[in-house]
């Protein structure tokens, strides 16, 4: 009977002669006998090898190595002692035939080896071995089957897949722009594209009703665990929409996602953006645990005019390497006075002297926090200007429900954050945007810029100016960021120039963009979601580069293919 290619371990070929390929995984020498792990396509297959069916069998298996690729014809049998922790335990093959397609020399490190101590700088320098980890192996799948229902979802929904450039023109916005030279004009660049963001406004105005593409993005900005410099987004727009209707569609799309994917235990809800803030100190918070900020003015005695008290209460209390991971998160988000106060029974047990507590306000503090007096409890106090202990407190709050490894009754909570400010304010004082410099005031807000002269707009109304954006959080982590745009080219060119654009710099920069306003643009509106934090969310991921088939390290630098490098031109 001729040997088989098989495409499954299964029991309808047992007792029969069957091929398999793969890769020797782990090798186990008995003397008389040698077992084989291979890595297979469909998964672990045993290999035996005895020594008195064969010698030269026997002895050419000998030979091979770790990572080795072979090819393996025998009988396939049930085992006798089966391993029931792996896919395909209770069977393993009787080796009759033995070849060896691939010497493999010793490896740096073994694949799916638990070990912690591998660098992750070899991991990347060896990342073709890396990928035979069957976590890579099945997150690159998942991801791949993740982008294959968005392409079906949004065809389905009458969308066209349009690609934009890639060499796209250098705009000096947003964070730093990867730059590539063009050798027939002298001292001229393209730039990768941060986003589509100008290509897919001007398709509306092309007239193409719903766009949408799996997009490349570059962006040339410090690398943390959830940002790589290139990575992909499902990025669309729409014409004749408002917010709502956008919003809308990709509640549609979460649905189907996680319907297709069998991910049930989901919830989506809306929260505007200074509740956001007040609440959570943050734009992007897990808000599947409680541990709200709240005001403490009036319980603690404040020196500096321009500062406050907020606060968040825990369960139980802190020891002292996790009171020093928060104190270091602080630290990192500019908050030098950061307090740890003890609660039992009703009474705060570790007073700081730097804190003046009113003891006479204290029941109001039982009342704010819901304090139950036969409970222990951790107050963490911060003081500074209120943006800053908004923010340090936000990203404290995140560490502390990581650190404790808190758990939730709902797996996926999608949070869509809602009635942005247009404007903030950077350190220096100057005015930036909170999303793009195109994004569409709302409507009291155009009211105010269009008939309000550039010389007389006052700063502190535009820091109160709204816009028509929303952002899409995923437990804690921001996938997708959007708005509705801009389609009046005077109010376009007035946001520039309270940006800092002055008309010369407009020109220059964006008239090639601006020259289309002058021929009809719709009212049109988009998102731009990132697929990388999607997958890392659904698949409870870490870092993006679990999710990248060839990531950069943490200094931007690609230790495979040993790039980039210094070209000498003639």
């Amino acid at each position: 009977m001729m040997a088989k290619q098989i495409k499954s371990i299964s029991a309808q070929f047992l007792n029969n002669e069957v091929i398999v390929q793969g890769w020797i995984q782990k090798i186990r020498n008995l003397g008389k006998i040698i077992f084989l792990d291979l890595r297979t396509k469909f998964g672990i297959v045993q290999i035996l090898i005895r020594k008195k069916d064969n010698l030269k069998l026997y002895l050419l298996v000998k030979t091979a190595t770790i990572e080795s690729v072979v090819e393996v014809i025998g009988t396939l049998i049930k085992r006798k002692n089966p391993n029931l922790k792996i896919k395909n335990g209770t069977f393993e093959i009787i080796a009759k035939n033995f070849k060896i397609i691939n010497y493999a020399k010793n490896i740096p490190f073994l694949i799916n080896d638990p070990n912690k101590n591998i660098s992750e700088d070899t991991k990347l320098k060896f990342r073709y071995l890396d990928l035979r980890n069957d976590n890579l192996h099945n997150n690159l799948k998942f991801k791949s089957q993740f982008i294959f229902l968005i392409y079906q979802f949004m065809i389905k929904n009458h969308f066209i897949n349009i690609t934009t450039p890639i060499l796209n023109r250098f705009t000096p916005e947003g964070a730093k722009d990867f730059l590539v030279v063009n050798d027939f004009q002298n001292n001229s660049y393209f730039a990768l594209p941060q986003s589509p963001q100008l290509f897919k406004q001007l398709l509306m105005i092309s007239g193409f009703d719903r766009y949408f593409q799996i997009a490349h993005c570059f962006r040339d900005e410090n690398l943390r665990s959830n940002r790589q410099p290139e990575f992909l987004q499902l990025d669309l727009e729409m014409s004749f929409v408002k917010a709502k209707d956008v919003m809308n569609l990709i509640n549609k799309l979460i649905k189907f996602l996680c319907k297709q994917l069998q991910l049930p235990n989901f919830k989506i809800k809306s929260i505007n953006y200074q509740s956001t803030i007040q609440n959570y100190g943050i734009d992007h918070p897990d808000t599947r645990f409680l541990f709200l900020l709240k005001d403490l003015n009036h319980i603690f005695v404040g020196k500096e005019k321009k500062f406050t008290y907020r606060g968040f209460l825990i369960p139980n209390f802190l020891n002292s390497k996790e009171i020093t991971r928060l104190k270091t998160v602080a630290k990192q988000n500019n908050l030098t006075n950061l307090y740890f106060l003890k609660i039992i029974n009703y009474k705060i047990v570790n007073q700081d002297l730097n804190l003046d507590f009113q003891d006479q306000y204290f029941l109001s503090l039982t009342k704010i926090f819901n304090i139950d007096s036969s409970l222990n409890y951790t107050l963490i106090v911060g003081y500074d200007m209120y943006n800053v202990v908004c923010q340090a407190l936000g990203y404290i709050r995140h560490k502390y429900i990581e650190i404790k490894k808190l758990k939730s009754n709902l797996d996926f909570e999608f949070l869509w954050i809602k009635k942005w400010p247009l404007f903030k304010e950077n350190n220096d004082g100057s005015i930036t945007y909170h999303h793009h410099p195109f994004t569409r005031p709302s409507q009291n807000s155009i009211n105010y810029l269009l008939t309000t002269d550039f010389k007389k707009l006052k700063k502190t109304k535009l820091m109160k100016l709204g816009s028509d954006a929303y952002d899409l959080v995923l437990n804690g982590q921001e996938i997708g960021s959007g708005s509705i745009r801009i389609e009046n080219k005077n109010l376009q060119i007035k946001i520039l120039n309270i940006l800092g654009w002055n008309n010369k710099q407009i020109k220059d920069d964006f008239q090639w963009f601006l020259d289309a306003f002058d021929y009809g643009v719709p009212i049109h509106g988009g998102i731009a979601l990132g697929i990388e934090r999607w997958v890392m969310s659904f698949k409870n991921i870490k870092a993006i580069k679990d999710v990248v088939a060839f990531p950069k390290n943490n200094k931007k630098l690609d230790l495979l293919a040993q790039s980039p490098v210094i070209i000498k031109k003639d």
